[in-house]
C-alpha cells in the first residue's frame, strides 16, 4: 500500500470525504459508523504517513494531536474515540476502532453501515474475543486471560448489563460462557503489544 501511489490517493480521497461539515449533520447509527471508519482511515493513513515504524505510539501524538480533519474541525484519535465513539456506542467502541497495533481487535475487512452498525460491532466484539492470541479462556482451569483494553476501559464495561462478566458471557466463544459469568472465574490480563499489526 505505501509503495501505491494510487492506492495512497484513493486513501486520501477517501479520507477528505470528512473534512467537510455534513449537512444536515449525522446522526446516532450513521455518524457513529461514518467516524468508526474515519478513525481507522486515519489511523491507516498515518502509520503510512510514518512508515516504518516500530508502533504507532512511537509517533508522536499519535492519538493525542489534532491532525485530522472531520466536519470542517481539527481532531485527534482521541477526540474521535472519547469524546464521540464511546458515549454513543459504548463498550462495542472498545472492538471497532482499531489502533494498528498487534493486540489491538482485528480490524474489519469491510466498512461500518449505518443501517448495520448494531451487528457489526456486536460481531466486532465475537471476532474479537475469538482470538485465542488476544483473549484466552480456559474452561477446564475455569479462568480467562483477556486484553488490557477491558482493564483500561473497565468504566465502559462495567456500564453494560451484567458489567464485564456480563459482557463476556454474551461474546465470548461458546465454551467459555456457561463459565465465564461466575464470580468464581478467575480474569487476569494479557501484555499488550504495541508493534505493528
Amino acid at each position: 500500500w505505501k509503495a501505491s501511489e494510487s492506492d495512497r490517493r484513493a486513501l486520501r480521497a477517501y479520507l477528505a470525504q470528512f473534512s467537510v461539515p455534513a449537512t444536515p449533520p449525522a446522526v446516532g447509527a450513521e455518524k457513529d459508523a461514518s467516524l468508526t471508519n474515519a478513525y481507522n482511515a486515519f489511523t491507516v493513513a498515518w502509520i503510512l504517513d510514518h512508515y516504518p515504524p516500530e508502533s504507532i505510539q512511537a509517533i508522536k501524538g499519535s492519538f493525542t494531536d489534532a491532525t485530522h480533519r472531520v466536519g470542517g474541525k481539527d481532531v485527534s484519535l482521541d477526540d474521535i474515540e472519547k469524546a464521540t465513539v464511546v458515549p454513543d456506542v459504548g463498550f462495542r467502541a472498545h472492538a471497532v476502532l482499531v489502533c494498528a497495533a498487534r493486540s489491538c481487535p482485528p480490524l474489519a475487512r469491510e466498512a461500518y453501515l449505518p443501517d448495520r452498525f448494531a451487528g457489526q460491532s456486536g460481531f466486532a466484539m465475537l471476532r474479537w474475543l475469538a482470538r485465542d492470541d488476544l483473549n484466552h479462556f480456559d474452561a477446564a482451569a475455569r479462568s480467562a486471560k483477556i486484553s488490557p483494553i477491558f482493564r483500561w476501559n473497565a468504566k465502559d464495561f462495567a456500564t453494560a448489563k451484567g458489567g464485564l462478566r456480563g459482557v463476556l458471557s454474551l461474546y465470548a466463544p461458546d465454551a467459555a460462557r456457561s463459565f465465564v459469568a461466575d464470580p468464581g472465574t478467575r480474569i487476569r490480563y494479557k501484555d499488550y503489544e504495541w508493534g505493528l499489526n
